[in-house]
């Protein structure tokens, strides 16, 4: 019986690390009804500050509603009311400085990305 709880909590403490490892960022400013659902899942929980957002997250916003969020590369991603925003894929890696991400504004508007796009991928107009 000991050896089957000592089991059941080292798979959950392994899920902990993978899920971890899947952090993109966290919420810097809610305002409203921010909300994110995972894209396989469809688990949705309530964002508020300093909430966890994930490498395969939607993120929605609701009327009058605002969300900032900062990402582990340091890049800033602001959403308007009435916005959705799919993080498909992202991976980064603090020691390389490298990484590579896949978001799609599926609807609304987000400002600052192209200023973050520039930045990080030394775009030139």
């Amino acid at each position: 019986m000991l050896i089957r709880k000592l089991t059941v909590i080292a798979l959950f403490m392994g899920c902990g690390v993978a899920h971890a490892a899947d952090i993109a960022g966290k919420t810097m400013l809610v305002v409203g009804s921010v909300n994110a659902s995972d894209i396989k899942t469809n688990v949705k929980r309530k964002l508020k500050r300093r909430t966890a957002v994930f490498g395969q997250d939607l993120i929605t916003t609701g009327d009058k509603a605002k969300a900032q969020l900062r990402m582990s590369d340091g890049g800033l991603i602001a959403l308007k009311a009435n916005s959705e925003l799919k993080i498909a894929d992202y991976q980064y890696s603090d020691e390389s400085g490298k990484g590579s991400v896949v978001m799609e504004l599926v609807k609304g508007a987000c400002a600052r990305l192209r200023e973050i796009l520039r930045r990080k991928m030394a775009i030139i107009d």
